[in-house]
């Protein structure tokens, strides 16, 4: 998970040389379920500190890996290799 302090230094990385049309886009991955409350609020607030961050347009995208219902070994190794 990234921290409060992470956030500043991700804003930066994300203003790379692109058209301006386009928007950025971030595709955050999480291990567990959407509802989880610790997503909800990391969600809230990792949007909302990239956001300020730049006046340019942001597409967020989220998937959701549920990592917690696929257990053994073998399911460890896979989503390492995905």
């Amino acid at each position: 998970m990234i921290n409060n302090a992470a956030a500043p230094n991700l804003v930066d990385w994300c203003e790379v040389d692109r058209p301006k049309s386009r928007p950025q886009r971030v595709l955050v991955l999480y291990p567990d379920e959407r509802v989880l409350p610790a997503n909800v609020i990391f969600d809230h607030f990792f949007r909302t500190t990239l956001e300020a961050g730049t006046s340019e347009r942001t597409e967020f995208h989220s998937e959701f890996l549920d990592v917690s219902r696929f257990s053994g070994r073998y399911s460890s190794n896979t989503s390492v290799i995905f």
